[in-house]
């Protein structure tokens, strides 16, 4: 917070006292100019204090004046005239409401500063949590919230936990409180308080993009903001609400994320704004690895990060994936730091084979997922504008993929693509099989396909699942074609890959175990039964090529053709 130079009586300040090292709400209330000294008396128990002005900044700031502070969120560029957003981060925000609510009505005072957060009236204290969880362990059959001891009685390590804090401030601990009797008159205070703080953190952890100023989260957003403000404004006391530094974070997330918003959709109406991208999840994740790696949670100097970066980087080398506890998993490929995919490897292992196998191919494919890096910097303004255009389209198909990876309706309707297909392959095999019918089966096959693809059926029934996306329709018709392309390619890829080990697949009777010694005679006899038994597989015999095992048959008597044959002269 910035320092005052110039005080005047009756100025409302905060003054930390000498005595237990806290700032307290205070008033100057007189000014020596031939001492340099001005008196500061604390509000709280009309303790008066003498400052001398040149040690000041030590002692006393400026106020936390709402009105004011809560609006500076941002600065413009003195060079480029751009501005600048401040955002506090909004993961360590959502742990700050988690925590300021485990210090209320705990009952532990004994002289210590207790926080009771207070709503109209109502109690907002973590013993309706512990309420919860006494609950829950009683009755096993009633495990409706993921608490556990962890959760409630916290230390210095489960308090920078971000899971343990998103499944204490969660829908599921709210709807609970209002099951349970004896918590449900009690904890009004405390499902409002749990309401407004896991809303916050579902839109700023949401991978689902804004796509304009008319988005309805951004609506909810500053109905969070406003109702902080007012119960800030409603407290009796400090003690009667979250701290002032988790107050102005919380604000100062907002303010500065709605107005990063307004100018970017301003500057770049057709953009598209992913908001978990504002989190510095990616960065904890990395400071998280190192101290993992290292085995030391202490804050490191310049010099300690380089070492530890080297050996990160050589880390890197020797396995694919680190983890941090606290943040989630960060994958790497060789030397480069990728994103961290904490849950989309949840996302991706509740999916079925086939559905996470379409996910997964197209993850993978850097140009689809707009990896392809696009010149900065051009001769031309005309290319310039080119290379721009295709790396804003890159990032839009990239956020639109990443919603389709949330959305459970596309899953289900990968599954419907499927199955229309093996209808339509059954539906092409001709009735009267004859003479080079896999012939005119490939030929119907390959049109009654290519009529589904061109009807555009299944792009609407991709339209119907995806209605709250306002993506560009180039922008979906190219996603969904990808998808139903690679539903194709699995299915057809499976049948290849059944077959792939012969040995496998092939009847274990069939499959020589020793190998038999023939002579010269014995081996000229057998020679010529197995190329005339050769010579009848191999023909166009429709009955034959149509038979299941034909492949296996003919790949395993190919095999025994090419086998050596020992002689014994």
């Amino acid at each position: 917070m910035p320092t005052k130079q110039n005080w005047n009586i009756n100025d409302s300040c905060e003054f930390k006292s000498p005595k237990d090292n806290k700032w307290h709400a205070a008033i100057i209330t007189n000014i020596n100019s031939e001492a340099q000294t001005f008196d500061v008396t604390i509000l709280s128990n009309k303790e008066g204090w003498k400052v001398a002005i040149v040690s000041q900044d030590i002692y006393v700031r400026p106020f936390y004046d709402t009105q004011i502070h809560w609006t500076n969120y941002k600065t413009i560029n003195p060079i480029t005239g751009i501005p600048w957003f401040f955002i506090s981060d909004p993961t360590h925000v959502f742990k700050k409401l988690r925590n300021n609510l485990s210090k209320s009505h705990t009952g532990e005072g004994q002289g210590r500063n207790v926080r009771e957060i207070m709503i109209d009236g109502k109690e907002v204290s973590w013993r309706h949590i512990q309420g919860v969880y006494e609950y829950t362990a009683r009755n096993s059959t009633a495990k409706i919230t993921r608490l556990t001891k962890r959760h409630v009685w916290l230390t210095s390590w489960s308090k920078m936990r971000v899971d343990l804090a998103e499944h204490t401030l969660s829908k599921d601990v709210e709807n609970a409180m209002n099951l349970i009797d004896e918590l449900k008159e009690i904890s009004t205070g405390t499902r409002e308080f749990i309401n407004y703080s896991s809303l916050y953190r579902q839109i700023f952890h949401s991978k689902k993009p804004l796509e304009g100023l008319a988005d309805s989260r951004l609506q909810t957003l500053q109905k969070i903001y406003d109702w902080f403000v007012i119960r800030d404004r409603q407290k009796n006391s400090t003690i009667n609400w979250i701290s002032l530094q988790c107050q102005f974070d919380l604000l100062l997330s907002i303010q500065g994320f709605l107005g990063m918003i307004k100018e970017i959709f301003i500057l770049y109406p057709d953009s598209v704004i992913e908001p978990r991208q504002v989190s510095q999840d990616m960065l904890e994740g990395l400071f998280g690895t190192i101290r993992q790696l290292g085995g030391d949670s202490s804050t490191q100097t310049l010099k300690g990060y380089g070492h530890a970066l080297n050996k990160f980087r050589v880390t890197a080398r020797m396995t694919s994936e680190l983890k941090s506890v606290n943040y989630g998993k960060s994958n790497h490929t060789g030397m480069e730091f990728d994103c961290l995919t904490r849950y989309n490897a949840t996302q991706l292992s509740n999916m079925s084979p086939f559905v996470r196998k379409i996910f997964e191919v197209l993850l993978l494919d850097d140009l689809f997922m707009g990896r392809i890096e696009t010149p900065t910097l051009s001769f031309s303004e005309e290319v310039h504008q080119l290379n721009q255009k295709v790396s804003l389209f890159q990032k839009e198909r990239q956020q639109f993929f990443n919603s389709c990876l949330y959305n459970n309706g596309i899953f289900s309707l990968l599954e419907k693509w499927r199955d229309d297909i093996k209808n339509i392959v059954l539906k092409s095999i001709p009735k009267n099989k004859g003479k080079l019918w896999t012939t005119a089966w490939i030929s119907r096959l390959e049109i009654n396909l290519n009529n589904y693809l061109c009807s555009g059926i299944w792009f609407l029934e991709f339209q119907k699942i995806i209605l709250q996306n306002h993506s560009a329709i180039t922008t979906q018709r190219l996603v969904a074609y990808f998808l139903v392309r690679k539903v194709i390619e699995e299915l057809f890829k499976s049948n290849v890959r059944e077959n792939r080990d012969i040995e496998e697949c092939a009847d274990p009777t069939l499959t020589p175990k020793d190998i038999v010694t023939l002579n010269q005679a014995e081996s000229s006899k057998f020679s010529y039964i197995i190329g005339w038994v050769l010579f009848k597989l191999l023909k166009r015999d429709h009955l034959m090529n149509s038979h299941p095992k034909f492949p296996i048959m003919h790949t395993l008597l190919g095999a025994l053709c090419t086998e050596k044959v020992e002689y014994n002269l």
